[in-house]
C-alpha cells in the first residue's frame, strides 16, 4: 500500500519524466536565483520573441497578442542585473543538449517585449546543471555561455525517483579540462 491508501510503490512516478524534469528544474531555478542574483529581476517561463504574426490574422488587442504568444519559444529563466540580461536553461542532467536551445532563446531575448527597456545591456547564456559534467562543462564554455553547477539539497529525492538520470563519470574520456586549465 502506498503513502496514501493506493496501491504500489509509493515512488511509482504519475506524470510523464520528461514533465518530472520540467517540475524539478523550476524548483532548482526557484533557489537558485536569489541566491545567485540577489535583488536581480527575473522572468521564469518567459515567453521571448515577439508574437507569431499571420497574414490576415494579426492579433488586434492585448488578449489576441497574448494568445499568439502562447506558441513562442520559453526560456527557463531570464535575469536582468544593472550590467546584463542573462538568459537561463535549467537541467538536471545532460546539459550540454541545453546549447541549442539556449542560443535560440538568445536571438529571440533581443525582440522580446518585456526585454526592450534593457537593450542595450550585453546578453548572456549561462546552463544552470544540478549534476557537475566535466565534458559538458567544457563544450558549453567552448560554446561561448556560462556553465554553473548548483546541486539542490533534494537531489537524493530525484535519485530515488529517477535512478537512471544519475550521471556517473564516463570511463575512456580523453583529458576534458578547458584550454585554460591546461
Amino acid at each position: 500500500m502506498g503513502p496514501n491508501g493506493e496501491g504500489g510503490h509509493p515512488l511509482i512516478e504519475r506524470h510523464k519524466p520528461k514533465r518530472r524534469n520540467m517540475f524539478a528544474e523550476t524548483r532548482m531555478l526557484g533557489e537558485y536565483l536569489p541566491m545567485a542574483y540577489p535583488g536581480a529581476t527575473w522572468f521564469l517561463k518567459l515567453r521571448v520573441g515577439r508574437p507569431r504574426r499571420e497574414k490576415g490574422a494579426e492579433p488586434i488587442d492585448e488578449g489576441e497578442i497574448n494568445l499568439a504568444r502562447n506558441f513562442n519559444r520559453w526560456a527557463d529563466a531570464v535575469v536582468v542585473t544593472p550590467g546584463e540580461i542573462v538568459v537561463i536553461e535549467a537541467k538536471m542532467w545532460d546539459p550540454s543538449n541545453a546549447i541549442g536551445k539556449l542560443k535560440e532563446y538568445m536571438i529571440l531575448a533581443r525582440s522580446t517585449p518585456e526585454l526592450e527597456i534593457y537593450a542595450s545591456r550585453p546578453l548572456v547564456g549561462e546552463v544552470v546543471t544540478a549534476q557537475h559534467d566535466p565534458l559538458a562543462e567544457r563544450i558549453i564554455r567552448e560554446s561561448g555561455l556560462r556553465y554553473v553547477h548548483y546541486e539542490p539539497p533534494w537531489m537524493d529525492e530525484f535519485y530515488a525517483i529517477y535512478p537512471d538520470r544519475r550521471r556517473t563519470p564516463a570511463g575512456g574520456l580523453p583529458d576534458v579540462q578547458s584550454p585554460e586549465e591546461g
